[in-house]
């Protein structure tokens, strides 16, 4: 993950919270009870959706090399 990068945030297999950008480096945060490990990201929209397809469950997926059929994303 890097600067620029954009992020989908999903929730189980069918729900979408929301998609931002990563705005900085690494950081490790040990005034956190949880969740210490972290990284800024400008949120662009944040919301719930649901999906009709099945999302993949894993931490990161790197989606770059998926096309999309969607004519107003390349």
């Amino acid at each position: 993950m890097s600067i620029g990068d954009v992020i989908i945030v999903e929730k189980g297999r069918s729900t979408l919270l929301g998609y931002g950008i990563v705005s900085s480096d690494y950081y490790y945060d040990n005034t956190k009870e949880e969740f210490k490990h972290c990284r800024k990201v400008d949120w662009q929209l944040k919301g719930e959706w649901h999906v009709d397809h099945s999302l993949v469950l894993k931490t990161l997926t790197d989606i770059t090399k998926y096309k999309t059929e969607n004519e107003n994303y390349d």
